[in-house]
């Protein structure tokens, strides 16, 4: 299992903030390009082409809120499947009022990663996935200004 876990201050009014967060369909429009998708108030399921250098073609995934306590923790679940490959992530978003804004305490986790994935060295898959972590990040900095 890999596990990633950082902290992120954010400008804005925690309530509409949170609303968004806890949005599949926002979290989706920060992940990156998608073929296609579809979302409700609680899941979403998408088809994606991957940037990432050790994922290649099209990804089928779900993304579902697990847990959600208004203002304070979001719990979500991503599983993706490819062509010879799946993996499930699991995050978790702690939330706290700053005096100008907000902070988001994270913690990311990869407890499964099947077929092709296994092959890859777990310093390859940390490094993937801080790099993806990191532009979501930046997107959803960017959509919440």
């Amino acid at each position: 299992m890999i596990t990633l876990e950082g902290n992120r201050s954010l400008k804005g009014m925690l309530p509409e903030a949170f609303e968004k967060l806890s949005s599949p369909a926002f979290l989706l429009t920060c992940i990156g390009p998608l073929l296609e998708y579809s979302a409700d108030e609680n899941a979403a399921t998408f088809k994606a082409r991957p940037s990432l250098g050790i994922v290649s073609g099209i990804v089928e995934g779900t993304l579902n809120v697990l847990q959600k306590q208004p203002f304070e923790k979001l719990n979500l679940v991503q599983k993706i499947q490819g062509s010879g490959f799946s993996a499930r992530a699991v995050v978790d978003l702690k939330f706290r009022p700053l005096d100008s804004g907000f902070a988001i305490d994270w913690t990311a986790e990869l407890p499964e990663a099947t077929g092709l994935l296994r092959m890859v060295p777990k310093s390859m898959l940390r490094v993937a996935m801080q790099k993806a972590i990191e532009d979501i990040w930046l997107e959803v900095e960017s959509k919440l200004a």
